[in-house]
């Protein structure tokens, strides 16, 4: 299924493969190719940022006519991402590395800073819904819209670097909330429990998705439901400064590490930016 990779037009390493994923059903095999692309040329195409999960039950696919083991929840994002009327190219590394060759895996992983700042948009697969992703996305929306009306500003203009004019604001507002204890919309076990379900996910527990957000837009996908990457943000950072609902205090800890992840976005630490190459 893998060939060699050839050297790009400069004569640098810097080819990869896309995944080429055919349309279907939900339930039907998943069927890809993979083709040779330059960077250099700057092809389009999305990149997933996902979590590999447990190997087993292992799911197969059918790739260049060959058949393709994979994790349970790769397949599952694939049958998310697939599209049941036109080809979609993506980037995925569990595909479009050959993980068995150990020279080739170092040097993409080399190039992969790269790759998400060229995709035109990053896909987050969080996993399937148990059924709480629809309340706690609501919960996010909701909080993103507060945010936005008392500031008076728009979502896109929203800046969560620490220390910035809007985090500032962000704070202040924050603070007179508090004190006139403004009641929240997340009062309810119900409401807790979906924000707790969607942020305890694994993937915000890997380290490499510092880099894999840092460069593109990304947009959330949570079973068949998604929302934008910095929505989530916002509710992270929101609700880290006002946890009121007391039996539920345990749960700062979970918005701390997201929002630790969510806000180094746009500056990544010096041991990231020393062991990333430039193209």
């Amino acid at each position: 299924m893998y060939s060699a990779l050839p050297k790009s037009r400069s004569g640098k390493s810097n080819t990869i493969r896309l995944l080429k994923l055919r349309p279907g059903l939900v339930n039907a095999v998943i069927k890809c190719e993979l083709e040779v692309v330059d960077l250099e040329a700057r092809p389009r195409f999305e990149a997933l940022s996902y979590v590999w999960g447990n190997p087993n039950p292992p799911d197969i696919i059918i790739c260049n006519g060959q058949q393709h083991f994979m994790t349970p929840n790769l397949a599952l994002a694939l049958r998310r991402l697939r599209s049941p009327y036109m080809n979609r190219t993506a980037w995925i590394d569990a595909i479009c590395m050959n993980q068995e060759d150990l020279e080739e895996r170092s040097q993409q992983v080399q190039l992969m800073r790269v790759i998400y700042s060229q995709a035109w948009r990053v896909i987050i697969w969080l996993g399937e819904d148990n059924g709480l992703a629809a309340m706690a996305i609501q919960t996010i929306k909701w909080f993103v819209g507060e945010c936005c009306t008392r500031i008076g500003t728009s979502l896109d203009a929203l800046d969560l670097d620490s220390n910035s004019p809007m985090d500032l604001q962000l704070r202040i507002f924050q603070t007179a909330t508090t004190k006139i204890q403004r009641p929240d919309p997340i009062q309810t076990p119900n409401e807790w429990q979906a924000m707790e379900w969607f942020f305890d996910q694994p993937w915000f527990s890997r380290v490499w998705i510092i880099q894999e957000v840092a460069f593109a837009p990304a947009v959330i996908y949570v079973g068949s439901f998604e929302i934008g990457w910095k929505e989530v943000a916002v509710a992270a950072t929101r609700i880290n400064w006002n946890v009121t609902h007391p039996p539920q205090r345990g749960l700062v800890n979970i918005y701390s590490r997201a929002r630790k992840f969510l806000t180094r976005g746009k500056r990544l630490d010096p041991i990231w930016k020393s062991s990333l190459p430039e193209i």
